[in-house]
């Protein structure tokens, strides 16, 4: 049985592969900022897309309550005399979660 020899790349091919991959990853940074920025136009005008801005909406105020009713999540932001206050973070949670629902 005759044995071939391994492949070798020409410097043309691992170019191009080199430059396929740097294009891929590219194209992913470019989908998730094209998502991004949609995600954020919807939520601007909810004439572009009613039930997902609907549900962009529901969600936030989920979020919103969550942040102002757990302990764990309010020790992460500053209290006392050189932050917020306890009742200023419940404060504006509250006024998170008003404005969102309307």
């Amino acid at each position: 049985m005759q044995r071939h020899a391994p492949h070798l790349t020409h410097p043309r091919e691992e170019r191009r592969l080199a430059r396929s991959a740097r294009a891929r990853s590219l194209a992913r940074l470019v989908n998730v900022a094209l998502f991004a920025a949609v995600l954020g136009a919807i939520w601007q005008e909810r004439a572009l897309a009613p039930p997902v801005h609907d549900q962009m909406q529901s969600m936030a105020v989920r979020v919103a309550g969550l942040m102002g009713g757990s302990e764990t999540l309010q020790a992460y932001f500053p209290r006392g005399a050189d932050g917020l206050s306890a009742s200023a973070d419940t404060g504006l949670a509250d006024a998170l979660t008003r404005k969102l629902s309307q």
